[in-house]
Parts: C-alpha cells; sequence; structure tokens
C-alpha cells in the first residue's frame, strides 16, 4: 500500500509533559527520506501555532509553522470562508495572533461571530456576558471545542465546553 500523507498529532506523539518521545524525531526522518508528506494536527486551542512550533523546536523537532494545524487555525479558515472576518475573540492572547495573521479581526462590538476557546485566565463575567449580548444580537457562535476539562501539569483543568450534556446529567441533578 502506498502512503499518501500522513497526520501527526502532537502532544503524546511528539512530547509527553516536556519531554520528547523516544524514536519520534527518527521516524520524522524517515518519512522524509521516503518522501511521504506529512503534517501536525493539534486540538490545542490556548496556544498559537507560532507557539507550538516554538515548544517543538525547543524539543529538538524543526517543523515550519505552516506544517502546523491547529483549532484556531482551522477556525479562522472558515470564518474567513464563511465571509465572517469581524469577531468576538474569547481565548488566550496567545491563540488570538492565529485569527489576526489569517485576517480576522477582533472587536469588541459589532462581531459576525464570536469565537469561544480555552480562554485560561482570560475568561471572566464581563467578557461572557459581552459575548452573550453579541450572541443575542445575532452573531454566530464559533466553538472550538466541547470538552468539558483536561489533564494539566497539577491536575485537571476546566476547560472551555464545561456543560452537561442532557444524557450525561448526573442523577438528582436537573439541568435548567
Amino acid at each position: 500500500m502506498k502512503i499518501g500523507a500522513v497526520l501527526i498529532d502532537i502532544d503524546g506523539v511528539l512530547y509527553v509533559g516536556d519531554r520528547a518521545v523516544d524514536g519520534a524525531g527518527e521516524t520524522l526522518r524517515e518519512l522524509d527520506r521516503r518522501g511521504i508528506p506529512y503534517r501536525f494536527v493539534s486540538n490545542t486551542t490556548r496556544r498559537s501555532r507560532r507557539s507550538v512550533a516554538e515548544r517543538l523546536e525547543s524539543l529538538g523537532y524543526a517543523v515550519p509553522e505552516p506544517r502546523i494545524i491547529t483549532a484556531p487555525v482551522a477556525a479562522a479558515a472558515h470564518l474567513r470562508e464563511g465571509g465572517r472576518t469581524r469577531c468576538f475573540l474569547l481565548t488566550t492572547p496567545d491563540a488570538r495572533t492565529d485569527f489576526e495573521d489569517a485576517g480576522i479581526t477582533a472587536v469588541e462590538e459589532g462581531a459576525d461571530a464570536v469565537v469561544v476557546a480555552d480562554a485560561a485566565d482570560s475568561l471572566a463575567y464581563e467578557r461572557l456576558n459581552r459575548a452573550f449580548r453579541l450572541l443575542m444580537d445575532g452573531a454566530d457562535l464559533v466553538a472550538l471545542e466541547k470538552d468539558r476539562y483536561w489533564m494539566g501539569a497539577d491536575g485537571l483543568m476546566l476547560s472551555a465546553g464545561p456543560s452537561w450534556p442532557r444524557s450525561n446529567t448526573p442523577p438528582g441533578k436537573r439541568r435548567r
């Protein structure tokens, strides 16, 4: 079977924590030797493509930014294709750069869309309320993830989608 191309996840495949995965570099060199094209994908919504590339470089991987596709990069392309270039970005400042690099203008009023990601410390009532009002005024909602939590270095961390779907509502809890 001829391999046309390979998509490679990043976290847990190229590194775990602050350590490169044994054999990953050799695998990339073998793909290069065989002439098999590859790209890197990540579902991170906190970090920009540039930050991901810098992290990989610090671990010994030479990965050009254009070979990395993240959720913000994909979302920015989706927004531009749909003509939605004025967006309220409920993201980290780092992830915001991928939207700006793609020609998306971050706005506080008159948004075509509200983009929700794991905003970390940027998540505050004022920002949530502004997003709510923009949505009520007709802005589209673009959510980059629906994870309720993820494993951080110091334990479980709240993520961008912390609501319980009806099918997963714990017994005795009523959804409002």
